[in-house]
């Protein structure tokens, strides 16, 4: 356990649990011990490795939900599905940790301790400190760090990288590929939004062009007068909509032929208007 651990320990407990929480913190982020090769010695390891295992899972149940939230979730379930989520992990989780502590309970037993008398419940001072940081809830200031994953003790709420310098470079450094991953998302979404109302504008500008036009108005149904009102009626419709597909669902069947004819005629002029693609020579050597 390093000096900043030591700091926090003694700064976040004010019921005496120092002692626990640095129990507890060297359990779990104790590495493996190299024993001698020999039965016991690898019996020994694999039932201390599954205990740390198991404790460890179910602390990250508790006190960090989040991450058991599937990362493929779509952003709008943020809110909902994840809360939930969380609450349902954490309950869990603590209920797991209860039933493993009731395994390793005992009768409770009365010890000399010092110059008192104090009351063990458990053989294992281990499993003495959970129930104490639980009884307490300062079982919550103890998180797993995203990157290396070993437990610490948490100097914010909000915090979820322990206080390694190269964790904190790490996570940083995802995150910022993260923003920038979300930045291009976001500038392709705004580029096909871009081109999508510079299409309509487009084509809103060509169909005012063609209401000025005197074979157009002329194909409208009735006499001189009648497409003059027309002409005007659509004019003022082209001023209040912001889609051609708005555009024409305002107009009649009769007006609708009539400037998709005229629309159509114009799209191919301009298919044939489009230079030939040029033909690249040939390499040296091909025929």
């Amino acid at each position: 356990m390093n000096v900043r651990d030591t700091r926090l320990i003694k700064k976040r407990t004010m019921t005496g649990n120092s002692q626990h929480l640095r129990v507890l913190l060297d359990f779990l982020n104790e590495k493996p011990i190299a024993l001698q090769n020999s039965i016991l010695g690898s019996w020994y390891r694999a039932a201390k490795k599954r205990e740390r295992d198991v404790l460890r899972y179910q602390l990250t149940n508790l006190v960090a939900p989040d991450l058991f939230v599937p990362q493929n979730w779509p952003p709008a379930a943020d809110n909902t599905q994840k809360k939930g989520m969380t609450r349902l992990v954490s309950t869990v989780g603590r209920r797991w940790l209860i039933e493993n502590l009731n395994k390793h309970a005992e009768k409770p037993r009365w010890y000399v301790q010092g110059s008192g008398v104090a009351k063990h419940e458990f053989s294992n001072p281990l499993w003495t400190a959970v129930a104490r940081l639980l009884e307490t809830d300062e079982i919550y200031s103890l998180a797993p760090c995203r990157v290396c994953k070993t437990f610490f003790v948490k100097n914010r709420g909000w915090r979820n990288i322990c206080y390694e310098s190269e964790c904190d470079r790490k996570h940083n450094n995802q995150l910022s590929k993260e923003r920038k991953a979300r930045q291009r998302r976001n500038d392709a979404a705004e580029a096909i939004q871009r081109r999508e109302e510079a299409e309509e504008k487009a084509g809103l500008l060509k169909i005012k062009n063609l209401l000025g036009e005197y074979n157009v108005v002329r194909g409208f149904p009735g006499g001189p007068s009648e497409r003059q009102k027309i002409t005007k009626r659509l004019v003022g419709v082209l001023q209040r909509v912001g889609s051609v597909d708005e555009f024409f669902r305002l107009c009649s069947k009769a007006e609708q032929m009539v400037l998709n004819k005229h629309l159509y005629r114009d799209a191919q002029i301009e298919s044939q208007l489009k230079p030939p693609p040029v033909r690249r020579p040939p390499f040296a050597g091909q025929g």
